[in-house]
């Protein structure tokens, strides 16, 4: 789904919830795909690959809110979110009462969040830099004997939200991540040291780890 398509889900699943008789009503999205390349003695050790998507549906009756989220983005999930949220709501009774939010001077928002350098984060260039990296680290000190955890992974999300009060709001982001742990002796005595980073552009930043 592009996110005109998810725009139009999250009014159908809002409306919903006003006519089963919520006062107010959100509707979210999210969607996460990962990756991640672990090293480990100059070689690949693990590779993982992900996808993942959710909605949530919240509605707001007698100061009281009640939710429901799914996998499964489709109209026929609606009438189960908005009958979910009702049946959690009558078994609440929280004495803080909670708000949605909308700022009717911005009400529309938009981030982009995407790198420029998204397209080179791929199983090929993650593999060459953690190998590259794990050699660097071994042949910085000869007290470094070794490399016990190294990984690489990348966050690609997407947050969109609907609500009764006007808000359409859509956020959109990536991240590199690199841990490393290494192992040191001298004279007995070991220890280990780990190092962790996070950015956007790994080809850039590799040579100054």
């Amino acid at each position: 789904m592009n996110i005109d398509e998810i725009k139009v889900f999250l009014n159908k699943l809002i409306n919903a919830g006003l006519d089963e008789g919520f006062e107010q009503a959100e509707g979210v999205f999210e969607y996460n795909t990962g990756m991640a390349v672990n090293i480990f003695e100059h070689e690949v050790s693990s590779f993982e690959n992900n996808v993942g998507q959710s909605a949530v549906f919240c509605g707001k009756l007698d100061k009281q809110m009640g939710s429901a989220s799914t996998s499964i983005i489709e109209d026929a999930s609606i009438n189960y979110l908005v009958k979910e949220a009702m049946d959690n709501i009558k078994v609440k009774d929280d004495e803080d009462e909670d708000f949605f939010y909308c700022d009717k001077d911005n009400s529309n928002l938009y981030y982009d969040g995407y790198s420029e350098a998204s397209s080179k984060n791929n199983y090929d260039s993650f593999k060459r830099v953690g190998l590259e990296l794990e050699s660097a680290i071994l042949a910085s000190d000869e007290r470094i004997k070794s490399v016990d955890y190294l990984e690489i992974s990348y966050s690609k999300d997407a947050r969109v939200s609907v609500n009764t009060l006007g808000l359409t709001s859509v956020r959109e982001y990536d991240s590199i991540s690199v841990c490393a742990e290494a192992k040191c002796e001298q004279d007995g005595v070991v220890k280990t040291g780990a190092y962790l980073w996070f950015g956007n552009d790994i080809i850039i930043r590799s040579p100054y780890f």
